[in-house]
């Protein structure tokens, strides 16, 4: 039910469960945790019912470190025992933002989805090869109340396009917080392992879910370009554009996520 408190239901994976129906799972990306895609997610969910799994990733918010998951392929592996575990059987609707993106492909090249929801995803794990676009700054706001001692303001100006006091305020609360909280030894072990070991496009053609990628325009850490492979991989894909809004999309561009995202959800 809304507001209900986490349930661990994996040694590994801290659960936040909403509502009933069929289960769609929530997976954020490196560093983030499952609060930023519960607060800019719960709120699509009034006339449209499923069950809502958002999890934190091992090392990230409420869930321990754990050196079995310290890895790409670990982290796909802990996705799937997940799953395995708390879906009875049903396949789930798996939402990916960011790095959780690319957790998603990985479980949906390795076992049948019902439906794949990409935000802002890492596509292309190796940075030197990502096609993205040159940084622009959409909005920029005159004045900003950093944190005292600003600790949050280098990594807000490096990545966000829309810098308006509502955005740095769910940065703040949303992002740096669960910054500060990632076990930096459980993140550097990911970082030296980020590149799931199989290919990921050339297995995805067997499952082939209905799937929704979304994208900023100007995000420039990921871009939108190396979406393309998967369009072309997977005959039930769509991709949609976001102008002015970039890897912080569902904070910056939160009513036309929601839309979009749920407009997706209620097809499936």
């Amino acid at each position: 039910m809304p507001g209900a408190a986490p349930s661990e239901r994996s040694a590994r994976i801290e659960v936040e469960e909403h509502g009933e129906g069929r289960p769609i799972i929530f997976v954020h990306g490196l560093t983030f945790d499952r609060r930023i895609l519960v607060e800019t997610s719960e709120p699509m969910f009034g006339a449209l019912h499923a069950r809502r799994l958002y999890i934190d990733l091992p090392g990230h918010g409420a869930s321990p470190a754990d050196p079995r998951a310290a890895s790409a392929e670990g982290l796909v592996d802990a996705l799937c025992g997940l799953v395995d575990e708390t879906c009875a059987g049903v396949a789930p609707i798996v939402v990916g933002h960011s790095y959780g993106g690319y957790l998603a492909l990985g479980r949906a090249s390795v076992r049948s989805l019902a439906g794949l929801v990409l935000v802002a995803p890492v596509i292309e794990p190796d940075l030197a090869r990502r096609v993205v676009p040159q940084r622009r700054v959409a909005v920029l706001a005159p004045e900003l109340a950093f944190l005292p001692d600003a600790p949050e303001r280098a990594t807000f100006e490096e990545i966000a396009v829309v810098q308006t006091p509502e955005v740095l305020l769910a940065y703040q609360r949303l992002v740096h917080a669960a910054s500060e909280r990632t076990d930096r030894t459980m993140l550097e072990a990911v970082r030296r392992r980020y590149v799931l070991p199989q290919p990921i496009l050339a297995q995805l053609g067997a499952h082939a879910p209905p799937t929704l990628i979304l994208c900023g325009r100007d995000d420039h850490w990921v871009g939108y370009e190396d979406s393309l492979p998967v369009v072309r991989a997977l005959p039930r894909c769509e991709l949609v554009v976001l102008p002015d809004c970039g890897q912080l999309l569902p904070i910056e561009a939160g009513e036309r996520y929601r839309a979009l995202v749920g407009g997706f959800l209620a097809r499936l």
